[in-house]
């Protein structure tokens, strides 16, 4: 009786996180991307900074992997400017990137 009433609870606990996380995944965006060269080939390494135009606070910085993608999640909705740094490189920038509830957008 003991063990039935511990998978009870377990399956409780679980439902409860899982219904939380799916909770914070509706209220914010994410935005994934890659960074290549011209011909196509990736470029790992590289500083991505996303930072919002109108929220205090909220920028971000990750730097790209062995395929040349990044990936912020957990961000708020709003307009965003999005660079890429690299030395030796010209500094690229893209801004009005516009993060919605729910949505995951690849730039």
């Amino acid at each position: 009786m003991k063990t039935l009433k511990g998978l009870f609870l377990l399956v409780v606990i679980l439902s409860f996180v899982t219904s939380f996380v799916n909770a914070q995944s509706k209220e914010t965006g994410a935005l994934v991307g890659s960074v290549k060269l011209e011909d196509g080939s990736p470029v790992p390494g590289v500083l991505v900074t996303l930072k919002a135009e109108e929220i205090v606070g909220a920028t971000k910085t990750t730097l790209t992997n062995e395929t040349g993608s990044y990936r912020f999640v957990g961000l708020q909705p709003g307009v965003y400017a999005i660079s890429a740094e690299l030395e030796g490189f010209a500094k690229a920038v893209q801004k009005g990137i516009k993060i919605s509830i729910g949505k995951t957008l690849t730039v």
